[in-house]
């Protein structure tokens, strides 16, 4: 299940713990959009060490940029999600913009699943 996660929250969150919320922020939110498809969750630990390794960083937010493309509807491509991720270089885990945009997208799936479960049990 995703859950609903206020972007300004995790925003100072990120700056104001010098970045180490988005290792957090990265797994978890890995971890959701896998459960999310029904897939093994294991992927999402494998990410996250090789997102804290210098150039294997780039493979890892690769795979997440592709997850979560396949979760809007590849309104992101990959390569464009990859690169948001990535840039500006701030020396922190993720880039603030990065998070912002997966955290937006990522609530609008969140607040359609009451709704997607509420139509199944009036079936």
């Amino acid at each position: 299940m995703i859950h609903h996660r206020h972007v300004l929250g995790q925003l100072l969150l990120l700056i104001g713990t010098l970045g180490f919320y988005g290792i957090y922020w990265f797994y978890v939110t890995s971890k959701e959009m896998l459960e999310h498809e029904d897939e093994n969750i294991t992927p999402a630990g494998n990410w996250t060490l090789l997102a804290i390794l210098p150039l294997l960083n780039i493979y890892a937010y690769w795979r997440f940029s592709q997850k979560f493309g396949q979760l809007t509807g590849n309104k992101y491509p990959a390569a464009v999600m990859t690169i948001l991720m990535l840039v500006p270089p701030t020396g922190i885990f993720v880039s603030p913009i990065g998070l912002a945009i997966v955290q937006i997208e990522l609530n609008r799936i969140a607040d359609q699943a009451p709704q997607a479960e509420s139509g199944a049990e009036a079936a």
